[in-house]
């Protein structure tokens, strides 16, 4: 597999993410998925046999996109979109045509119109998410970031890539693409999660190693890509995403023509290689009670950002793994010498076991859905067992 950015097919194994991706779906091939970093630009990203279609598939079929104002509420839902609106207000007027790419339900797309932009327009490969954005009374096109030059014919003043591109394999085509749908004088706006700073953040290990994301960027990184594809950043900026725990970084950058170079950099390298030794040693040291009173766990909630989390507990007594998510279930791990399918909740035998929330970020929820099917078991997780 080539690097996204530069093309070059030469990389170094950092981190071997998993031995297949079929957690996303059957469609997924067997084989091994390692995290590597480019040889000639430093761009860390997952080096995999699954392809863009495989991974377009999982969004249009198995995946669901946030909503934002049912997750975290009103407030600070409105505080994030007011944040976006703010910086990219400089470079747009009322009459200016967005694109929001891969703009899901449109709830950004809702905000920008109410606030004086009404001419954004929605493009995600959903159905039912363009459906939804649809029913808003938003411009709407149901395709992806790969297919859009081909599907559209607008020329557009801004277009938007709001935590996006960290899950596009092929970048080329995506920026290719957002360069032939921008106006000369528009300007793209891109919004990252900031690998450079994933070790500096206190969530449960490995948060950052989602599946979902194929690719970890730095600003150097985006520095690269303006360089290959002609454009200069004239603006960016670090930015802390509370409504989804994310360290972030954002870009703007508009057309120049002017093709340069690329430049090497172990930014991304060192950070990540940071970042899974603190994760390591956060579970040793989270886990290392459960492997010494051999305690019952059964494993709540297997998905495409706790998956790889699954062999760290080899050593302790696991008795079943669960999920709600009737796609997953079936699927089968091996955890130590032995193998584990995924069973739905009512499958459930033990009123004893500790049932052990992996997901992070819906740990509240999923407690909740235990607790009102009459579970009474203990129940922890990484974050209540965080130093």
């Amino acid at each position: 597999m080539k690097c996204p950015i530069c093309g070059c097919h030469e990389s170094e194994p950092i981190y071997r993410l998993c031995s297949s991706m079929k957690i996303l779906g059957a469609n997924f091939p067997d084989g091994e998925t390692y995290i590597v970093s480019c040889l000639e630009c430093g761009l860390v990203y997952c080096r995999t046999l699954a392809n863009q279609q495989d991974f377009l598939t999982y969004y249009t079929s198995v995946a669901k996109s946030p909503k934002y104002y049912d997750m975290v509420g009103a407030e600070a839902t409105r505080n994030y979109f007011q944040h976006i609106l703010k910086l990219i207000e400089p470079y747009i007027h009322t009459e200016s045509k967005i694109l929001d790419i891969a703009g899901a339900w449109g709830e950004l797309g809702e905000y920008m119109a109410k606030n004086g932009y009404p001419n954004v327009t929605i493009l995600d490969p959903c159905e039912e998410c363009i459906l939804f954005a649809k029913q808003k009374g938003l411009l709407t096109v149901q395709t992806d970031s790969t297919e859009m030059g081909k599907v559209l014919q607008e020329r557009y003043d801004l277009i938007i890539f709001n935590h996006t591109l960290e899950h596009i394999l092929e970048i080329r085509e995506a920026i290719e693409n957002a360069c032939k749908l921008l106006k000369d004088k528009g300007h793209i706006f891109i919004e990252l999660p900031d690998a450079e700073e994933y070790a500096n953040q206190s969530l449960p290990p490995f948060t950052y190693f989602t599946y979902e994301h194929v690719i970890h960027f730095t600003v150097h990184d985006i520095e690269n890509l303006s360089k290959r594809y002609g454009l200069e950043i004239v603006g960016w900026n670090k930015y802390y995403k509370e409504v989804s725990r994310y360290p972030s970084f954002y870009v703007i950058l508009k057309k120049n023509s002017e093709i340069k170079p690329i430049t090497y950099s172990t930014v991304g390298k060192d950070s990540i290689k940071k970042y899974i030794a603190e994760c390591n040693q956060q579970l040793h040291q989270m886990l290392e009670p459960y492997e010494a009173n051999h305690e019952p766990l059964i494993l709540w909630g297997i998905g495409a950002s706790t998956a790889l989390l699954l062999e760290a507990f080899s050593q302790c007594n696991v008795e079943q793994i669960v999920d709600s998510n009737p796609a997953r279930q079936g699927l089968v791990f091996q955890i130590g010498n032995k193998k584990y399918p995924i069973v739905d909740p009512e499958s459930i035998r033990s009123s004893r076991a500790t049932i052990f929330i992996l997901p992070g970020a819906y740990k509240n929820s999923i407690e909740k859905q235990i607790r009102d099917l009459g579970f009474e078991n203990n129940i922890t997780s990484f974050t209540m067992n965080q130093m």
